[in-house]
């Protein structure tokens, strides 16, 4: 449980309006000091040239045909089809192979509007930037 919402249930259980209104500021202030710690901490995270805005990244993973979040396994006209088996086939571009499905990639750079993004597997990214 939060230090805001122990804060806002002791408001409500203050006897008057007064000190509930007080609790009630309280509360508040401990949220706005909870999430100025979040941003402070992130961004304490160290800064790396290849990664953009310098953080920590997730990777992403494409889902294989014909699972609950896959592609259709038969051709088909959706657009997150179409965008899954692009990105599937887009080569890494770290070893030029194809990202393929069930494998960690990273998106890496900002596409320009009309343009793929450019996509690196976790390992190829991972092992350039331990090399560094």
């Amino acid at each position: 449980m939060s230090l805001a919402r122990v804060k806002l249930d002791e408001a409500q259980e203050a006897a008057t309006e007064d000190e509930w209104q007080m609790a009630a500021d309280r509360a508040y202030e401990a949220e706005v000091h909870a999430h100025t710690a979040r941003m402070a901490a992130r961004r304490a995270r160290p800064h790396h040239p290849l990664i953009p805005g310098g953080g920590l990244m997730a990777a992403g993973v494409l889902p294989e045909p014909g699972t609950e979040y896959g592609p259709c396994v038969e051709p088909c006209q959706h657009i997150d089809c179409a965008g899954t088996r692009a990105d599937a086939a887009s080569p890494c571009q770290e070893c030029g192979q194809p990202i393929g499905y069930g494998r960690r990639f990273y998106a890496v750079g900002d596409a320009k509007p009309g343009q793929r993004r450019t996509l690196s597997h976790a390992t190829c990214l991972e092992a350039t930037i331990d090399r560094r």
